[in-house]
């Protein structure tokens, strides 16, 4: 899935899957640098995904309402993550909630409950999951801190999570051990 531009975004009912298009900083900020933590995903709605799972006609009023005003935040992120729990309690059977890393939850099913998960993370879950997590992974504490091991060695960072990585092994330097462990665990 690619970035893309910043921009005010006309949310559209025609739209089939979504893909993160830009972050914000949050609270009014004009920050635009990738060092800024950016706290809410911006989604593009004119750009369609490749991905042959979505399907917006599966898709809960509340979902859909959380990713039509072409933002999501972890204030849609949690309760979408409820309603599918929900559903599949519905259904007979129990996420196990194993915590959270970067902001997205870690969960467990029984393989028997595979057909319920399938649907209920269709209807409920699925695109506000598939931002939040691609969001979170180039805009979360270890890119973050990528950029600010970059910037302090006069570099540039990237926009993307991966591109920073290269960026920081380009310069023959250990991301874990010359930044993350600096950063992150410090």
């Amino acid at each position: 899935m690619a970035v893309g531009a910043r921009g005010a975004l006309a949310p559209r009912r025609s739209r089939r899957c979504l893909m993160i298009a830009s972050c914000s900083p949050g609270a009014g900020s004009t920050e635009e640098r990738p060092t800024a933590l950016p706290t809410v995903a911006q989604i593009d709605p004119a750009v369609l995904a490749a991905d042959d799972d979505c399907d917006p006609t599966r898709m809960s009023k509340e979902q859909f309402a959380a990713i039509d005003d072409g933002e999501i935040s972890y204030d849609d992120y949690l309760p979408g993550f409820q309603r599918m729990a929900t559903c599949m309690e519905a259904d007979g059977y129990t996420l196990v909630h194993e915590g959270e890393n970067n902001e997205i939850v870690d969960t467990s099913i029984p393989d028997a409950a595979f057909p319920s998960y399938q649907e209920c993370y269709a209807r409920e879950f699925v695109e506000v999951d598939k931002t939040w997590q691609i969001y979170r992974e180039n805009f979360g504490p270890p890119a973050h801190a990528l950029s600010e091991c970059l910037t302090e060695r006069g570099e540039k960072p990237a926009l993307t999570y991966l591109e920073k990585y290269q960026q920081f092994a380009a310069l023959g330097l250990d991301p874990q051990k010359d930044c993350w462990d600096v950063k992150l665990r410090g």
